[in-house]
């Protein structure tokens, strides 16, 4: 390996993921030499979306997870793989059923209101709609149209409902909000082929629970933290983390590009810089003066900060602001308490009006129902905005006595192929590979992208991106990475079903193929090893 030096900015899945690379591929023999690794993140603790905040009732300690709540093994392919090495034998998950419901704006002084279990299934609301969510269900796993997004799709069968217009807005809408980021039901966006496997799953459903959902059992800052553990067990002094510091700038330089710190005067050159940070925050510390490609390359590919709506001009990214709380008010009023279900989504607040504003509901989370924990004195709740609940009026926030902790991030979908023209596009700024032909404009800048921008906002999706920039920066062949330790049939199945989405993703998302391009195929170059 070339490189001597490394910086990886944001100790989230990716950048710390980035890490454990290095690692396992030190520890199979893959890397003989492994350079210095600089790992720096702006908060005290690694983690990132998958933090973990520790509360402690009764003299037990509980870790409650502030961004990523539950994960799909279905669908998250490369997790389950990492998560089989030997490594992460104690990071142990666990079941959740996931109990929703919808609360909407109060009719006569009482909340519209339904759940997909049977405690929440006796309202007027669920009476109105239940034919036709059973109809949808079984459109979707029928399919006659896998081409069509939802939009179209419930348009062309439009014959088939009792009363679309009511079905759209208190049972498609929510549901996709809360799949899409808050307050975003998308479904002019979504297709009907990328939807059908969580029915088909069992993981969406209206009408029953969803099905097929894990949680990191002891949060999956737990996860993080041991990838780091394991990473620096084997690095030793190679891997170095600084925490709570914040990079102001980064720019490509001759001979090294190039990381300025806030708090040091003096920039610092590395041989490699990959930021695994929201593009938001890559706008913000790749647009300064020293930045000779900023206007031919970054502010056209990464796009320009725009900090009133949280977004660029490049990037359509989802605000995600949350709250972890005891705030009971958050929920609608006049419904069964204690909470029966896993998450609330809530329109009740959400403009007083009929339907009601999707813009501006919300997502709280019940952690006593999500964890399993039986205390009855265990009473937090997390609750997630898709836009800045401080510039709205009329929709409420925790009370501030009653806020335990809140952080907020900018965020995409949770389907690879949203914003597939900008991730598309994105490998042209990426900086050329030392062991792939470049493709047509790259430019040799020593500055490297990974992030479930650029994948899909997931914890999976981060994950992928950290695998496929350690191949492609550094020759790091994720698929040796992620072999199965045991011949069981199930382990060879799983890691299949990872080379195969991980594979997907490099060559149609993060590095496609185009016409003149020398970049030779993954797979290809695995074969010759």
């Amino acid at each position: 390996m070339a490189q001597q030096s490394i910086c990886i900015v944001g100790g989230g899945v990716s950048g710390v993921g980035l890490a454990w690379c290095f690692a396992k591929a030190k520890q199979l023999k893959i890397l003989n030499d492994v350079p210095s690794i600089m790992l720096i993140h702006d908060q005290s603790q690694l983690g990132g979306h998958s933090y973990s905040y520790p509360v402690t009732v009764n003299g037990v300690t509980y870790d409650i997870d502030l961004g990523v709540q539950m994960i799909a093994p279905a669908g998250y392919p490369a997790v389950m793989s990492m998560l089989g090495q030997p490594e992460f034998q104690d990071v142990p998950l666990q079941d959740v059923p996931l109990n929703l419901s919808c609360a909407f704006p109060p009719v006569s002084g009482q909340t519209p209101y339904w759940g997909n279990f049977a405690g929440y299934q006796n309202t007027p609301l669920w009476q109105q709609g239940k034919a036709d969510c059973a109809t949808f269900q079984w459109l979707i796993e029928t399919r006659p149209d896998v081409k069509a997004t939802l939009a179209q799709f419930l348009q062309e069968n439009a014959a088939r409902f009792q009363n679309l217009q009511n079905f759209e807005n208190y049972f498609l809408d929510p549901y996709m909000s809360i799949m899409n980021g808050y307050g975003s039901a998308l479904l002019d966006e979504v297709t009907v082929l990328e939807l059908a496997p969580l029915f088909d799953l069992g993981l969406a459903k209206f009408t029953a629970p969803g099905v097929g959902f894990k949680r990191f059992a002891k949060g999956s800052g737990q996860w993080i933290t041991t990838m780091y553990e394991f990473a620096q067990s084997v690095l030793g002094p190679n891997l170095n983390v600084l925490l709570g510091e914040t990079v102001g700038q980064v720019w490509p330089a001759s001979p090294k590009p190039m990381v300025q710190l806030l708090s040091e005067p003096t920039p610092r050159a590395y041989d490699a810089v990959v930021l695994t940070i929201d593009m938001l925050h890559c706008s913000q510390v790749l647009h300064n003066a020293n930045n000779a490609l900023w206007s031919s390359v970054y502010a056209k590919y990464v796009g320009t900060n725009d900090a009133d709506n949280q977004t660029n001009s490049v990037w359509p990214l989802i605000p995600g602001y949350c709250y972890l709380h005891q705030d009971r008010s958050i929920f609608a009023p006049n419904m069964p308490w204690p909470p029966q279900e896993t998450l609330q989504f809530t329109a009740y607040w959400a403009t007083q009006q009929t339907p009601y504003d999707i813009t501006y509901s919300f997502t709280t989370y019940v952690e006593k129902a999500l964890m399993g924990v039986t205390d009855p004195a265990f009473e937090y709740y997390l609750t997630m905005y898709g836009f800045d609940p401080t510039k709205v009026s009329g929709v409420p926030i925790p009370a501030a006595t009653k806020t335990t902790t809140s952080m907020n991030w900018t965020h995409g979908m949770w389907l690879p192929f949203f914003m597939e023209a900008q991730k598309q596009a994105f490998h042209l700024a990426q900086g050329a590979s030392q062991y792939q032909t470049p493709y047509p404009n790259q430019s040799k800048t020593g500055i490297f992208f990974a992030g479930n921008n650029l994948t899909m906002d997931s914890e999976e999706g981060a994950l992928a991106s950290a695998l496929v920039v350690a191949d492609y920066a550094f020759d790091i062949p994720y698929a040796n990475l992620l072999l199965p330790v045991s011949l069981g049939s199930k382990p060879w199945e799983v890691y299949a079903l990872a080379l195969a989405e991980i594979y997907a993703l490099y060559h149609r998302l993060m590095f496609p193929s185009a016409k003149g391009s020398g970049a030779a195929p993954v797979l290809q170059r695995l074969s010759a090893r």
